[in-house]
């Protein structure tokens, strides 16, 4: 038996009999809040909270959970419910936290230290996950664009914005996803594969080769 490490979406996950043990439940408690998200409503956003409250891995599954229950509070605008998760999301993706942590500061009204963020994105050098790992969604560009022009006297924040988003897309480092889609992006799971058991057929010129194999009635036979 071996281990392999494969990437599913978090949408479809292998079925659990193929899971290691250790990550069945975190698999399950993902499904429960991958499915509480779609619903979209107050009451889903606390049984969210419950769930994470009792969780207690640090890997990328109970990241990308977590990660759920703080877009669900932003789109709710339950923002002490997304403070509390937002560091759990360690994990995850650095294009999901990163955008997440932004819509998260202009929700708040701290548009400059969202600004702070977006520049964090150029430093970016962590192994990767994904292809659009060191990216920021177009979603919380969009979001911090609309923030900064909603207000006045803000010259010198949308130079800075500005200046930020053309050294992103020169660097290729923006991606046009939404963090819902995002979110259903592909997610590490360890996974179990049994070797498939062969039998090898001895055959007649093998046996002759190795006569300590045969039964003493078969060596009598044989002479």
């Amino acid at each position: 038996m071996r281990l392999s490490i494969c990437r599913y979406s978090a949408e479809v996950v292998a079925s659990s009999s193929t899971i290691v043990p250790t990550h069945r439940r975190a698999v399950r408690e993902l499904r429960v809040v991958k499915n509480l998200y779609a619903k979209g409503d107050v009451a889903s956003l606390k049984t969210m909270h419950t769930i994470m409250k009792q969780q207690k891995d640090a890997d990328e599954l109970a990241s990308r959970a977590a990660a759920y229950t703080v877009a669900l509070g932003l789109k709710l605008n339950r923002l002490k419910e997304a403070e509390k998760f937002l560091p759990k999301t360690k994990y995850c993706p650095t294009v999901i936290r990163r955008s997440l942590q932004i819509m998260f500061e202009i929700k708040q009204g701290r548009v400059d230290y969202a600004i702070d963020l977006l520049e964090d994105v150029l430093n970016e050098e962590e192994e990767v996950y994904m292809s659009e790992n060191q990216c920021i969604s177009e979603q919380a560009l969009d979001a911090l664009y609309q923030a900064i022009n909603s207000k006045e006297n803000t010259a010198d924040q949308m130079k800075r914005f500005r200046n930020l988003q053309r050294i992103l897309t020169a660097c290729n480092r923006r991606t046009n996803r939404s963090i819902d889609e995002l979110l259903e992006s592909q997610i590490e799971v360890p996974m179990i594969f049994k070797e498939p058991h062969r039998e090898i057929p001895l055959s007649n010129k093998i046996l002759e080769q190795i006569p300590h194999f045969l039964s003493a009635e078969d060596r009598e036979v044989k002479s």
